[in-house]
C-alpha cells in the first residue's frame, strides 16, 4: 500500500466534518454545557476516516452520531471474541469453527457485509466512464493489479480491504481515547500543548508534516500509548528448537510459549525511569542539562521497549494509518477547543479483552478564543 500521507486529504475532510458536527451538537453558546461522549465520537471518527480512505466515502457515523446498523458493535464483539480465543485457541474449534454451532453466529459479521457492499459500489464506480479520479485505497489496489505490479485476486482484494478497515478503525479509536483523556484531565498539560500549537501558527486541520515538528504533541501521544497501550493480551510465540537465552543468561527451553504485553513492559523502571507508574510526557523530552548523546540512548531504549503497536513481525499493519489519524486529530481538536472532563473526579471504565477499551470519559467542549468554524481551511470539504 502507498504511504498513508497519500490519503491525508481524506483524513482532513473527516476531521473537518467531525469539528463541524461537534460544533452543531456540543459547542454552540446555547449548548456549551452539554456533555459529549467523546469516546463514542472518536469511534465515529476513526471508522469514518478509514472508510473514506478506502472507498472515498464514509460509513455515516459522524452524520448520524450513532452506530449505524450496529456495525461498530459488531466489530467490538469480534475483537472481544478474539481476546478470548487468543488465550484459549481450542475454544475457537468449539465455537466458530464448530459446524453445529457456527449457524448460531450468523453467516458473516455485519461490518464485513457492509464493507463488501461499499467495495462493490466503489468498484462499479471505477468502471464507469464518469469515475472519480480520487486515489483512495481501493483504486490504488486496482491500479496495482491492472498494471501487473501485484497479483490480487478478487477474494484477496476483499480480504485486504476488510483488514485495512479493521486495523485502521477500532484499534485507532481505542488508542485515541487515553490521549484525549489525559490531556483533558490535566489542565497544565493541555495549556502547554496549546501554547506549542499556537506558537507554530498552524493551519487547521493540522497537516501530518506540521504535526511532526511539535515535540510536546509527540511526547503526549507517546506517553499515552505507553501508559495505556491499546493491546491488552499476550501475542504468544513458541520458542524455536534452538531454545532462547535471555540477556540475563537464563535459558528458556524449546517449545515454551512466551509473550509480552505493554501493560507490564511499559512499567519497567530500568527503561522508563523511577516514575514509570506515572503519566509524564516529559520523559520523552530532553532535560535541560542532559547531554545529547545520553538523551539519544535513553530515547532509543524506550522506543525499543514500546509495544504500543506491537513489535517486529507482530507489529500492527495499520500503524502508519493510525498515527496519521492520531497526530492530526489530537493537534486539531486541542488547537481549536478547550476540552475538560465533565466529571474530573469520576474514574473512567476500562474493559479489557483484545483491546483495553476505555469508556465513560464525557467531556465539555468550548471554542478557544479566536477559534471557530472559520478557522478551518476553506479548500477542504466536509
Amino acid at each position: 500500500m502507498a504511504s498513508p500521507t497519500k490519503y491525508e486529504s481524506f483524513v482532513d475532510e473527516t476531521i473537518c466534518h467531525m469539528v463541524r458536527r461537534l460544533d452543531q451538537e456540543f459547542s454552540s453558546v446555547r449548548r456549551e454545557t452539554k456533555e459529549c461522549q467523546i469516546d463514542k465520537w472518536l469511534q465515529y471518527f476513526s471508522f469514518d476516516a478509514v472508510g473514506h480512505m478506502c472507498f472515498g466515502r464514509t460509513f455515516g457515523f459522524l452524520d448520524s452520531a450513532n452506530d449505524v446498523g450496529g456495525l461498530i458493535a459488531s466489530v467490538v464483539s469480534t475483537f472481544e471474541y478474539f481476546g478470548i480465543v487468543g488465550q484459549m485457541p481450542w475454544l475457537d474449534y468449539v465455537l466458530r469453527k464448530n459446524p453445529i454451532v457456527t449457524p448460531l453466529f450468523g453467516a458473516s459479521n455485519p461490518f464485513a457485509i457492509r464493507a463488501r457492499e461499499m467495495l462493490q459500489e466503489r468498484l462499479a464506480e471505477l468502471k464507469s466512464p464518469k469515475a472519480t479520479t480520487r486515489d483512495d485505497i481501493t483504486s490504488g489496489l486496482l491500479e496495482a493489479r491492472e498494471s501487473g505490479v501485484e497479483q490480487i485476486p478478487d477474494l484477496l482484494l476483499v480480504s485486504l480491504i476488510i483488514n485495512i478497515l479493521l486495523v485502521g478503525s477500532d484499534s485507532t479509536s481505542v488508542a485515541l481515547r487515553p490521549i484525549l483523556y489525559y490531556i483533558a484531565k490535566d489542565r497544565r498539560i493541555q495549556s502547554r500543548l496549546q501554547q506549542e500549537l499556537d506558537a507554530a501558527a498552524l493551519d487547521y486541520p493540522v497537516s501530518w508534516k506540521a504535526s511532526q515538528g511539535l515535540p510536546f504533541l509527540d511526547a503526549v501521544i507517546r506517553e499515552a500509548s505507553r501508559f495505556h497501550p491499546a493491546g491488552s493480551i499476550l501475542l504468544e510465540r513458541i520458542v524455536p528448537p534452538t531454545g532462547l537465552e535471555l540477556p540475563s543468561g537464563q535459558r528458556i527451553p524449546a517449545g515454551t510459549v512466551v509473550g509480552m504485553v505493554g501493560w507490564t513492559v511499559h512499567r519497567n523502571r530500568q527503561v522508563f525511569g523511577a516514575d514509570a507508574d506515572a503519566f509524564n510526557p516529559d520523559r520523552w523530552l530532553r532535560d535541560l542539562d542532559e547531554p545529547l548523546e545520553k538523551f539519544r540512548i535513553r530515547i532509543q531504549k524506550m522506543k525499543q521497549a514500546d509495544l504500543g503497536f506491537g513489535h517486529g513481525s507482530r507489529s500492527c499493519v495499520g500503524r502508519n494509518i493510525a498515527l496519521l489519524e492520531m497526530y492530526k486529530l489530537v493537534a486539531t481538536l486541542f488547537g481549536l477547543f478547550e476540552i475538560k472532563l465533565a466529571e474530573p473526579e469520576k474514574a473512567w471504565r476500562v474493559r479489557s479483552s483484545f483491546f483495553a477499551r476505555a469508556e465513560g470519559m464525557d467531556v465539555v467542549l468550548r471554542w478557544r478564543k479566536g477559534m471557530g468554524l472559520q478557522t478551518l481551511r476553506e479548500d477542504i470539504g466536509s
